[in-house]
């Protein structure tokens, strides 16, 4: 029975389908037989389980290998279509070139979002079957389009290891501006995890391979992550410099999503610097490409911005309402580590105004959602101001 074979503990009506080669109301008969029977259950949310001695079973019954492993990989290529697909009605930016657009069910950001979280832990089993099959395509659309989700919502460890797990399938590919990418998107993670080492040496290697293929818009994206691995260490005017190298590059090959972006970096860090005008002028300007383009998301760091200028400005009214603006916006987008940041932020100027039980609030939510996604040293600082 081929659905002992599906990666993940459950499996829905789509994916159970294109692993059986049906259609879905031919796979929806099919299930419901099975439930009758015993063979499986169904939960509220329509998904279907087996029990794992039945899929023990099942999984090492009479079937050619050939046909299961046909049967596994458009599973497994099922996941990787849609993963694709929600990742780019979540963020546009982050597009796959590798991958046709292939329309899917999913309509929304909330659809894509909903998907992702159902699904978090079949799409990591996915991953862990496309590696072990050498099918280095399907590992790397599943490594790249969970990133934005497991940026967001999932302890930064995790998207360590599906990054690390991909290693061999980018190489084997052999893809120059794939290489370029990966390896700038190891770098990011790993300043993350303050491995300063692994950092240095990923981002420089990212900033030589976009050099060598004299590509502009990989230059400015190594250049935006460098900025954000400097500040992490503490040094504002290298970030600065990294973040308006940037900006100057995303300007000249036109990426409207991303010049935005990089002017709200250069904005942040200049404010970190302690030019508050320069900040201001910055910010804005994003402020309005980010509105113009509909980018929620965008808009959402940007108003974090300049809520956290405004603070430093001394206008705490603005800052809180700014700030709260932020939070609400990174919420609704499912970006909880940002939400969490806008809210730790938040706390300063309501304090400041004389708020302390609604700044409390605002410090014990952000300590919450940091303690959610396994950031227990940030939790404790939040948690103790």
């Amino acid at each position: 029975m081929l659905l002992g074979i599906a990666p993940g503990a459950d499996i829905g009506l789509a994916a159970a389908a294109d692993l059986l080669g049906l259609t879905a109301v031919a796979a929806r008969a099919l299930l419901n037989r099975l439930e009758t029977l015993s063979l499986l259950t169904r939960c509220a949310q329509g998904r279907y389980r087996m029990h794992n001695l039945i899929r023990g079973h099942a999984a090492v019954h009479d079937i050619d290998p050939a046909h299961r492993l046909e049967a596994l990989r458009r599973v497994v290529d099922h996941y990787t279509r849609t993963a694709i697909e929600a990742d780019r009605l979540i963020d546009p930016s982050h597009a796959l070139d590798l991958y046709p657009p292939d329309p899917c069910r999913l309509s929304s950001v909330d659809d894509a979002t909903t998907w992702f979280r159902t699904e978090h832990a079949n799409l990591l089993a996915a991953h862990d079957t496309a590696i072990a099959h050498d099918w280095h395509l399907l590992a790397w659309g599943l490594t790249w389009s969970l990133q934005t989700f497991l940026a967001r919502r999932s302890p930064i460890w995790d998207r360590h290891a599906v990054l690390l797990a991909a290693t061999e399938s980018v190489e084997q590919l052999a893809h120059p501006v794939l290489r370029a990418v990966f390896v700038r998107t190891l770098g990011n993670v790993c300043a993350d995890l303050g491995l300063h080492e692994d950092t240095d040496r990923y981002l420089s290697h990212a900033l030589e391979l976009a050099e060598e293929l004299q590509d502009p818009l990989q230059q400015a994206h190594v250049h935006r992550v460098l900025a954000r691995a400097t500040a992490l260490r503490g040094d504002d005017e290298r970030a600065l410099a990294h973040s308006v190298r940037s900006l100057e590059l995303f300007r000249m090959v036109g990426v409207p999503a991303w010049t935005a972006g990089a002017a709200n970096n250069v904005g942040w860090f200049a404010a970190l610097t302690g030019d508050l005008d320069t900040a201001r002028e910055h910010c804005s300007a994003a402020l309005a490409l980010f509105r113009e383009a509909g980018n929620l998301h965008g808009e959402a760091n940007t108003l974090d911005s300049l809520g956290w200028i405004a603070h430093r400005s001394g206008d705490h009214l603005e800052a809180v309402d700014k700030l709260g603006r932020a939070a609400v916006l990174l919420r609704s987008t499912g970006s909880l580590l940002e939400a969490a940041n806008s809210l730790a932020k938040l706390g300063d100027p309501l304090a400041a105004l004389g708020r302390s039980g609604e700044a409390r609030a605002a410090w014990e939510e952000a300590a919450e959602l940091y303690r959610a996604q396994g950031r227990g040293e940030q939790a404790s600082g939040a948690s103790k101001q």
